[in-house]
């Protein structure tokens, strides 16, 4: 509701907006998002479309996607299976000798950015998801909290900290250096090692974008 009360206070008519996930269907309130989601859509911002990407995967979640309505546009990836090839989100680049380079610049992102766009969860803005995910573990607390911070300067500073320890860098044009590929098994390198260790011991805390944009 956050999201939406902002994209009419700034003007905001996006082209799209996408739940991700996770698997969104299985989001607890998942159909009150909807319904927020429908409403800024229809009085605000017709040409808005909806989207939701699912892994398709398992009796509730297609149960769910049955009783969707036509105007969400569904990308359904149509797992068959609980174990995925997945790239190497875990292993940093800055752990891997060859990105030990200090004329990469970080602050240019992946294909992520344009295939995804911006993104938003509890702990506000981000360049993109992922990065977001990250700052999840990392306890950077560099997510935007309104989108009046929302700028090319401020994104490129994220995407400088978050690009650094994010697998899907290495998947980028110019920078794919690493001979790392999909995997169906979990690799993680020792940055990551390091934060998962250090987030279950203390998790971090955050600025929440609800509590701190708000006011």
């Amino acid at each position: 509701k956050c999201f939406i009360d902002e994209s009419i206070k700034y003007n905001k008519k996006w082209n799209e907006i996408k739940l991700l996930g996770g698997e969104p269907t299985l989001h607890p309130q998942f159909w009150e998002i909807l319904d927020i989601l429908r409403e800024y859509q229809l009085k605000y911002s017709p040409d808005t479309s909806i989207a939701m990407a699912t892994n398709g995967y398992g009796s509730k979640v297609n149960n769910i996607l049955e009783k969707l309505p036509k105007w969400v546009r569904v990308l359904n990836t149509k797992k068959t299976s609980n174990v995925q090839e997945f790239s190497t989100y875990n292993v940093a680049p800055i752990d891997l000798e060859e990105y030990k380079n200090s004329k990469i610049d970080y602050s240019s992102g992946c294909w992520i950015l344009e295939s995804c766009g911006l993104g938003l969860t509890p702990n506000g803005y981000y360049a993109c998801g992922a990065g977001g995910s990250a700052d999840r573990i990392f306890g950077w607390d560099i997510g935007l909290k309104s989108l009046k911070d929302v700028n090319e300067k401020n994104l490129r500073k994220q995407l400088n900290t978050m690009c650094r320890f994010c697998g899907h860098f290495k998947d980028y044009g110019r920078y794919r250096l690493s001979n790392y590929g999909l995997v169906t098994e979990q690799v993680t390198s020792k940055s990551w090692e390091k934060a998962y260790k250090k987030w279950k011991e203390n998790p971090p805390k955050f600025h929440k974008y609800c509590e701190e944009g708000q006011k």
